[in-house]
Parts: C-alpha cells; sequence; structure tokens
C-alpha cells in the first residue's frame, strides 16, 4: 500500500467513526503522537477530514461538468464509468460527487458506475479504436 492510499483509509477510518468518544479517531491521533485530545478536537478532526472528502467530490464534479460541456452532453442522460478506490470505497463519495452534479448541472441525469480496471479498459479500447 502506497502512502496515498495509506492516508486515504486513515480518513474513511475518521469519517466513519461513530463512536461515542471517538475512539477511532483518538487512537489514530496517538499513532501521530497526539497522546490527548478532547473530544471537541477528535469531532474538528472529523469535520475537517470530511470537508476535504467534500471538496475532493466538488473538484471531481466540476472537472466531469466540464468535459460533459464541452463534449455538448450537459443536458442528457449520461453514465459515466469511474475508476478508483477513493470512488470505489470513500465512504459517501459517490453522493458527493452525485450531489454536486446536480448542483452544476441542474439536473440528476448523470448517473456514475464503478468500472473496474477503468484504465486497462480505457487503454484497450483506445488502442482499437485508433487501429
Amino acid at each position: 500500500m502506497n502512502l496515498i492510499d495509506s492516508k486515504t483509509k486513515e480518513m474513511s477510518t475518521i469519517e466513519v467513526d461513530h463512536s461515542s468518544d471517538l475512539v477511532v479517531i483518538q487512537k489514530l491521533l496517538e499513532e501521530y503522537g497526539i497522546t490527548k485530545s478532547t473530544k471537541e478536537e477528535r469531532l474538528f478532526v472529523q469535520k475537517i477530514t470530511h470537508l476535504v472528502a467534500e471538496r475532493a467530490a466538488a473538484l471531481t464534479a466540476a472537472k466531469l461538468t466540464a468535459c460533459l460541456i464541452q463534449m455538448e452532453k450537459q443536458n442528457k442522460e449520461v453514465v459515466v464509468a469511474v475508476d478508483g478506490s477513493v470512488f470505489e470505497k470513500y465512504p459517501n463519495f459517490k453522493l458527493m460527487m452525485e450531489n454536486y452534479l446536480k448542483l452544476l448541472l441542474n439536473h440528476s441525469k448523470v448517473r456514475l458506475v464503478l468500472a473496474k480496471d477503468g484504465s486497462g479498459v480505457g487503454a484497450a479500447l483506445a488502442s482499437f479504436i485508433y487501429q
């Protein structure tokens, strides 16, 4: 597992900590040498983590919206295959993206679906098309 995957997994863990005292977050903070934290500080860490993920979803939706506009598909029903562990595994990331797409496009016609090994399939299709 590389460093980015590791940090995303930690963010996911923080995001879903629903324990009464946020003990999972407390244990993660302790791994970073923060041995004492209040519940309010742990809630703050959780909120910041959520905001970072929300920003990533917003930026991704904005890029996708720009592509749809460029292709003149912004008002059509479109299915977009998405590959990536953040989309697949991060709690509610797909929902956050869909909400931003709805906000940016003013409709819910874009459907996001998980595509396993999308980069490999895309490369194969590109190779096939241009032969």
